[in-house]
């Protein structure tokens, strides 16, 4: 059992380590370039560790600051209305790989593998949908009609702002965090050892099973909770 034990840690170690070998270190000299890009867009969808600073702004513009020897790897290009931001390789080790982006107009985030989405000013629009998994991490504010927000995998969304009607949906560790954000209206479920924290004014359907933890601030008019396998739900 114990030599079986020694052979499962050797192989770990080795997958871990050919993982880094496959993955790219970045020079740490770090070079910002401005970069042509179609405005044919309204969704952004990023992964791969890299980090997206977001302002809405009548002036479309995409500039990349990283380490010199990653600028051909990050890719930015926009595919049936998404702007898809990625590496071509891994890369295990960088002192910068950020992405400085204006825009019009976004109606829906997508964040994964560890990238960061931060938006440097308020996203205004009618509907706004937001999508996290796998670490990553969005900082928003937004002054919405319709908001979605999905987190799993441990990532973390966290709101500041308002809205008409929330939609949040957290899993497997992660977390919603939107006391910040006021919503006349919300519907909340969580599972799976994960987190919402809510502020609503009007009325709350939340669900929490497995784990789960609702957190609601404001004095909703309507609140209708259901709780199962562990799950808690509870007014601060």
């Amino acid at each position: 059992m114990k030599n079986l034990f020694n052979v499962s840690v050797v192989i770990l170690l080795l997958i871990s380590t050919s993982c880094m070998f496959d993955g790219v270190k970045g020079n740490r000299n770090v070079i910002t370039q401005s970069r042509t890009v179609s405005s044919d867009f309204d969704e952004i969808s990023v992964s791969h560790g890299i980090e997206v600073r977001l302002t809405i702004s009548d002036v479309p513009s995409l500039s990349l600051e990283a380490d010199e020897n990653l600028h051909d790897l990050i890719i930015t290009e926009v595919e049936d209305g998404v702007l898809r931001i990625y590496s071509e390789k891994n890369i295990w080790s960088a002192k910068s790989r950020k992405i400085y982006l204006s825009t019009s107009n976004i109606v829906k985030i997508k964040a994964s593998s560890g990238s960061n989405v931060i938006s440097e000013n308020t996203i205004s629009t009618d509907e706004l949908e937001v999508n996290t998994s796998s670490g990553a991490d969005v900082n928003l504010t937004v002054d919405v009609s319709n908001l979605t927000c999905n987190t799993s995998s441990g990532s973390v969304a966290k709101l500041k702002g308002a809205t008409g009607s929330f939609n949040a949906s957290s899993s497997s560790g992660s977390d919603i965090k939107a006391d910040e954000l006021t919503a006349k209206t919300c519907i909340a479920n969580v599972s799976s050892g994960a987190n919402i924290s809510v502020f609503v004014t009007e009325k709350l359907d939340a669900n929490a099973s497995s784990g789960g933890d609702i957190k609601y601030f404001g004095d909703p008019e309507h609140v209708e909770k259901n709780s199962s396998s562990g799950g808690k739900i509870r007014n601060k």
